[in-house]
């Protein structure tokens, strides 16, 4: 082929280029973005991210502004604390809400969450249903004795555990967590609603969750 009215062997070395890039530059496209692709794909192989010591999730109404990226990114680096702000009504979304509902303990199973904030009513269900293999009784962790006695008017007490059949029967009460709306280490929420903030009794780094969780409500 013919550019500038001579042969290709003919042009100086930037009328060359001018002619690839007219002719393959999708081409050349194609091969640069794959190997980006690859490349990125091959540092997540080879030098994955070293998981983070705790996990947290606030779930419930909120209102999360636009400081919110920096507070993630502040958790993850100062604290090793993966932070996941999830704005959900569980009372009037019942599709996100029925994955929500799923999706919640099987974080727990899989050492995924260790920390959680979840809309009062429907702590209140989750600790009906799973009882202590969702939630810590906090009476057990010496810990946190003094938030236990600065937050004695809002602790939630579960003594109901729901049977095969859903009935409700009494079992040994436990405080299963804290409920409050207000989180002055997190000021990029504002929350709508009171949330029951509990700990995953599997939690990854028992120490440093209870740490974490004291750090929310301090």
């Amino acid at each position: 082929m013919e550019q500038y009215g001579m042969k290709f062997e003919e042009m100086n070395k930037k009328q060359k280029i001018a002619h690839i890039w007219d002719y393959y530059r999708y081409h050349i496209l194609a091969v640069i973005i794959a190997i980006a692709v690859l490349g990125a794909l091959g540092k997540t192989i080879l030098f994955p991210e070293p998981p983070d010591a705790v996990d947290i999730m606030f779930a419930g109404q909120m209102y999360v502004d636009e400081t919110s990226t920096q507070l993630v990114d502040q958790f993850k680096e100062v604290y090793q604390t993966g932070l996941d702000l999830t704005n959900v009504n569980w009372e009037s979304d019942p599709q996100i809400s029925s994955i929500m509902f799923q999706k919640i303990p099987l974080l727990l199973t899989t050492n995924e969450l260790d920390v959680m904030g979840i809309a009062t009513k429907t702590g209140e269900r989750f600790a009906q249903i799973y009882g202590e293999d969702m939630f810590m009784p906090l009476e057990d962790i010496p810990e946190l004795s003094d938030l236990l006695e600065k937050y004695k008017d809002s602790l939630y007490v579960c003594d109901k555990k729901a049977d095969e059949e859903g009935n409700l029967i009494d079992t040994t009460p436990h405080v299963y967590g804290i409920k409050t709306d207000q989180f002055k280490n997190i000021p990029c929420i504002v929350a709508s609603e009171e949330m029951i903030i509990g700990l995953n009794p599997q939690a990854k780094d028992f120490e440093k969750s209870v740490n974490m969780l004291k750090y929310i409500l301090e």
